[in-house]
């Protein structure tokens, strides 16, 4: 509790000569040698009727009779007019020469004005918790999610209709089954990620009632869990024992497997929807089975979590292949290209079983070179042919080229026909491969 006439408040240092009771009788003291304007005032006192009644604990509809004393500067009572004003109404307004504390609680200052002077007290409302109401009255909330519930502390107050609101107090939250759903210190609710579908808590958020002997009052609410938890990601990878995503021939499939995710990694059991953006190149089924349909080019598959996201929002992820021409033991293809550009081709040596293949290009014109890369080795296109990072380079003069590889390693390699810059075009060249 407020010592009474202690507190301070930032409009002005209160004046530190006592005012006694008896100086509010009019007739006590003259101002006739003081002059008659606000600049013979000294000093602003504050006077609370009576002295022992407190003015830091009241209760709304409390009054209190407070007075604004003026002086001289001899110390002497001058008639003056006072202005009273509240720092805060919601806390406490003044009537007449009373203040009464209408509305919450909290602690503002009444500050007394007179020809420039000024003095201020504290005075304290004490704000009883009478209800405490939850919002939302209850809630659902999705695996892993997060609810924000707001707490409304009310008074007993029968105006206005429920209480006031009271303001300032601090509310202790707790959950009921911290296993489905926890509650941190500013009302946030976070499912867990073990919480089952319709899984309850109960969350409670409490309030100390130290202004009227310490009655501790509650409100709570039920948070269900209702579903899943919001995907967040999707990661799409190769199955096992499949070819590996990215660059491979226009043969054969993939079997793909698309796992939704929460924002914590954890998988969510949601259904996929797949689909192809080049049906030439690649088609994909329902079950996330890509077939290569004998086209070339890049594809992009997707599988998609059909509203599993945040408002329904659908979240998806992708697989992208470029695939190539398969070369083919004994079969030869035919390229052509202008200068500095090239052409790709793929060859899997773990599909036939083949230990080691040598790629080769005779014939046509122009002077085409040769690489090969290994699975998985991207190659950057440089002003000296295919790129690096090869496995093997042949660039002879002319289009007699050839790369053999003597250990091979699952995948798919990537046969780069280059027409080399200052030779011009490539036409008619013939790219064989062969293999045991």
């Amino acid at each position: 509790m407020m010592p009474k006439h202690s507190s301070r408040a930032p409009w002005g240092r209160r004046s530190t000569a006592m005012i006694a009771v008896s100086l509010l009788t009019l007739g006590a003291c003259s101002d006739s040698d003081d002059g008659v304007g606000p600049s013979s005032i000294s000093t602003v006192g504050i006077v609370t009727l009576p002295n022992n009644q407190s003015i830091t604990n009241l209760i709304p509809g409390d009054k209190r009779k407070i007075l604004g004393v003026p002086t001289n500067a001899k110390g002497n009572f001058i008639d003056r007019p006072v202005t009273l004003e509240s720092s805060n109404p919601a806390v406490f307004t003044i009537v007449g020469d009373s203040v009464v504390a209408q509305l919450g609680g909290g602690t503002a200052y009444l500050r007394a004005t007179a020809g420039g002077k000024t003095d201020s007290i504290a005075i304290g409302v004490r704000y009883p918790v009478f209800t405490i109401t939850l919002t939302p009255s209850a809630s659902t909330i999705r695996r892993e999610g997060t609810r924000a519930i707001s707490a409304m502390v009310r008074d007993a107050n029968p105006v206005p209709v429920g209480g006031a609101i009271v303001t300032g107090r601090t509310i202790n939250w707790s959950s009921s089954n911290p296993a489905v759903a926890t509650v941190s210190a500013t009302g946030l609710v976070s499912a867990t990620a073990a919480a089952a579908d319709n899984d309850t808590t109960t969350i409670t958020a409490t309030a100390p009632n130290t202004a009227d002997g310490a009655v501790v009052r509650t409100g709570s609410m039920v948070i269900t869990v209702f579903d899943n938890a919001v995907v967040s990601t999707v990661l799409v990878v190769g199955g096992p024992g499949q070819d590996a995503i990215g660059f491979r021939g226009n043969v054969g499939t993939v079997q793909l497997t698309g796992t939704p995710r929460s924002g914590l990694l954890n998988t969510v059991l949601t259904p996929l929807t797949w689909t192809s953006n080049a049906a030439g190149v690649a088609t994909v089924n329902s079950a996330g089975l890509v077939t290569f349909a004998g086209g070339t080019g890049p594809v992009t598959i997707t599988a998609t979590a059909i509203g599993a996201g945040n408002a329904s929002a659908n979240v998806a992820g992708t697989a992208a292949f470029t695939v190539a021409s398969t070369l083919l033991n004994g079969v030869v293809q035919t390229g052509a290209m202008a200068g500095g550009a090239g052409v790709d081709y793929a060859f899997s040596a773990d599909r036939v079983g083949a230990s080691t293949f040598t790629a080769a290009s005779t014939g046509g014109t122009g002077d085409g070179d040769l690489y090969v890369f290994a699975p998985g080795v991207t190659n950057g296109t440089t002003t000296d042919g295919g790129g690096s990072n090869f496995a093997c380079r042949s660039w002879n003069s002319g289009n007699g080229e050839s790369c053999p590889i003597a250990t091979v390693v699952p995948g798919w390699y990537r046969v780069r026909i280059y027409a080399w810059t200052p030779a011009g075009a490539v036409a008619g060249m013939q790219v064989t491969l062969t293999h045991p």
